[in-house]
């Protein structure tokens, strides 16, 4: 999990909350008016915010399936928030049914997902100072199911392999070149999985390798 920010609220959203609120809350429970917060512009803003991926496990999921416009504070409890942008992010299918209508699930947007949860190596944990959110969400979103810790173990693989390619450069202005577009490319975060890729690049003995 990393820290997101909120994009600019779609036109469509801002122009139109109030009314589709108001029909939610005076008993329309069309599945047309619960959908509208999923329209085209809407859904587009959420996935370029979220980078394509799941705000709480991120997971690159548009390639295998449609990912899932997600409330952080479920509309099953909060029918007035149903429409509003700041309640709105992606979600993959998994943590979407794992998080169901919890109502203390972190927020990336609101906090730092790094002053809770650490890396080691594929694994991620709730620090000593994990908020209660940290730590329910840690559990309830499975964020150490098996399918994860593989796919952030060939993340880590795949770093441990550019790794060796920089130490044994012989150049050391290409290793220099070599190691910088190593920590930009791969801490970036469009990349799947990338609070783990930089809690292993951030490991001092990893650093003094670069």
């Amino acid at each position: 999990m990393i820290s997101l920010r909120k994009s600019a609220e779609p036109s469509i959203l801002a122009a139109n909350k109030e009314r589709w609120t108001q029909e939610l809350l005076g008993g329309n429970d069309d599945a047309l008016v619960k959908r509208k917060y999923a329209l085209g512009p809407i859904k587009a803003a959420i996935i370029e915010e979220t980078n394509g991926k799941c705000a709480f496990c991120e997971s690159k999921l548009l390639h295998i399936a449609y990912g899932d416009v997600e409330h952080i504070t479920p509309k099953k409890w909060e029918k007035a928030l149903a429409f509003e942008w700041f309640n709105l992010t992606l979600a993959c299918d998994v943590c979407n049914t794992n998080k169901g209508t919890k109502t203390d699930i972190f927020d990336p947007y609101s906090d730092d997902p790094s002053s809770h949860f650490w890396f080691v190596g594929p694994f991620i944990f709730a620090t000593p100072t994990a908020s209660l959110a940290a730590e329910i969400s840690l559990v309830a979103l499975d964020l150490n199911r098996a399918n994860l810790v593989e796919r952030r173990g060939e993340r880590i693989k795949n770093l441990e392999r550019n790794l060796k390619v920089i130490v044994n450069c012989p150049q050391v202005e290409l290793r220099k070149v070599l190691s910088e577009a190593l920590l930009k490319n791969e801490s970036d975060a469009s990349k799947e999985f990338c609070a783990c890729s930089r809690a292993f690049l951030d490991d001092p003995r990893v650093a003094a390798m670069m």
